[in-house]
């Protein structure tokens, strides 16, 4: 249970597992989270946030009596009928708990701070999900491999030729994620979030700053509207930009801020796309998961 916070459930009663909290599962909150189906209230302040956007869909979704279903159609590719999402559900819910506990409390604070506008916040909330996830998400995943040269290979990938930089593991493994999820040719668009004005100096800047990074294959759209990076880019997409947001060196071009009216702008961009981009893997890692008890 966050301490800061605590889940709501507007659907009512839902039995378990597909509530929240004590009629729920930590990673299957974290799924409804990323769904928009939960309520979360704030302990300090009594404030309630009722997040509906759907990460996993890209979309604004309405809360009712059949959105568990849609949930479980969503994350399994209706492979698996809610009898048997109930089954993995039940049959896993020790696996790791201490993990995704901690992971949605810290998804909690990303999407509270997102709904409130908070964008810095967000964004420094979501770069620790990654870290989070960095080195315990592959061990997950490759020990939920039913197929044991795979979870081999996995396991090899991740310090096979390990890349410089933050994140690194992280990133290695989600080149395996997007092998075994079909993602090779999916990828992220980010639309800026800044005035039609701003849009010229955060070209210039992540053109300069980030893009410049060989393991980042950036490219703005046609309307320069925003920009798009492969699925397997995320990783250093966020990390460089977080490098070039905070740190003040030599050696390193740094994010002028005051030209970029400070960090809003460029943090409330690259938050919600990362989030879909977040809730695929945690969706992939799942279904890998659930392979060992359906």
């Amino acid at each position: 249970m966050p301490k800061f916070c605590s889940l709501q459930d507007p659907l009512g009663a839902v039995k378990a597992p597909f509530g929240v909290n004590a009629s729920g599962t930590p990673i299957f909150d974290c799924l409804r989270i990323l769904s928009g189906s939960v309520d979360i209230k704030v302990k300090s302040t009594g404030k309630i946030i009722r997040p509906r956007y759907c990460y996993l869909t890209q979309s604004k979704r309405k809360v009712t009596s059949r959105r568990i279903e849609g949930i479980v159609k969503i994350v399994f590719d209706c492979d698996l009928s809610l009898a048997d999402a109930e089954t993995f559900l039940v049959k896993s819910s020790k696996d790791n708990r201490i993990f995704w506990e901690e992971f949605k409390a810290e998804l909690s604070l990303c999407i509270t701070c997102t709904n409130l506008k908070k964008q810095l916040e967000s964004f420094l909330y979501l770069y620790r999900l990654m870290e989070l996830i960095s080195i315990a998400l592959p061990l997950v995943y490759a020990s939920s491999e039913v197929d044991y040269k795979k979870a081999l290979d996995s396991l090899k990938s991740l310090s096979g030729n390990p890349r410089d930089g933050e994140l690194t593991v992280l990133a290695n493994f989600i080149s395996a994620v997007e092998r075994n999820g079909g993602y090779e040719n999916l990828v992220i668009d980010y639309k800026f979030a800044g005035p039609t004005t701003w849009h010229a100096e955060g070209i210039r800047q992540l053109r300069d700053y980030v893009f410049n990074e060989k393991k980042i294959c950036g490219t703005f759209l046609p309307d320069d509207s925003g920009f798009a990076v492969p699925f397997s880019c995320v990783p250093h997409l966020i990390s460089t930009s977080r490098n070039r947001m905070f740190h003040n060196t030599k050696s390193h071009g740094n994010f002028d801020l005051d030209a970029l009216d400070g960090t809003d702008y460029i943090a409330q961009t690259l938050v919600q796309p990362t989030l879909y981009w977040l809730s695929l893997v945690l969706v992939e890692v799942t279904k890998t998961h659930a392979r060992r008890y359906v």
